[in-house]
């Protein structure tokens, strides 16, 4: 998993180290920014004008018990709560595309307080193989600032001549030599075969999923 920002700001505090590990939803960094602040204000404006069109209704509700009123008038002002809380839920949903968790939108509905930062998180859990932020850095969403990999299961990549492919199917148990670890064979199981070939090595890329709960396959080894 390549994990950026979800929105440009400026890096406030990191959390994690290199080859840490880390469980999936953990906070990596903290990430300051104006357009966080923008949406959460925008998310108050929304909350606020729900609960002033719910008074609307209820008013509306007691005026039709009491002859004041119609029925078109209280289903214009339940059109309009309704219009109200979809904008509440889609300004909600834009908080939590860009890093506040639920537990912070309910504590910014509750006391109307602007939170600075918002939390870059993990969607996988792993090991941290790559780090590409330091504190204080500006970012943006097309930036790649960590890459978390689940190292317990890897891949070793293969390319097989064009007129051997044909003998290599999926599910396949096969051999793997690792030149790095003395030349020790591990088993692995075939589990990509490429649609296509390379045209320039006139090889077909296979792929060999194999078991790594002792961490002794490194990438790229």
């Amino acid at each position: 998993a390549r994990i950026g920002a979800p929105i440009t700001g400026r890096i406030t505090q990191i959390d994690v180290l290199f080859g840490q590990q880390v469980r999936q939803g953990q906070v990596l960094a903290e990430i300051n920014s104006p357009e966080l602040a923008q949406a959460q204000l925008n998310f108050l404006r929304a909350h606020s004008n729900q609960q002033l069109q719910t008074s609307a209704v209820e008013r509306a509700r007691l005026l039709l018990a009491s002859d004041v009123i119609g029925t078109a008038e209280l289903q214009r002002r339940q059109s309009e709560l309704t219009v109200a809380s979809a904008e509440k839920r889609a300004v909600s949903d834009q908080l939590r595309a860009l890093g506040l968790t639920a537990e912070r939108i309910q504590r910014l509905e509750q006391t109307g307080q602007i939170q600075p930062t918002a939390a870059i998180t993990t969607t996988l859990a792993g090991t941290i193989i790559d780090r590409k932020v330091t504190q204080g850095q500006v970012v943006n969403p097309s930036d790649v600032l960590f890459v978390v990999s689940d190292l317990s299961s890897v891949w070793a990549a293969a390319e097989v001549p064009e007129q051997d492919a044909q003998f290599v199917k999926l599910g396949q148990r096969v051999q793997v030599e690792i030149p790095a670890l003395n030349n020790e064979r591990f088993a692995g199981r075939v589990a990509l075969v490429a649609d296509v070939v390379n045209p320039e090595t006139r090889t077909v890329r296979v792929g060999v999923e194999m078991e790594n709960k002792a961490l002794r396959f490194k990438p790229s080894m």
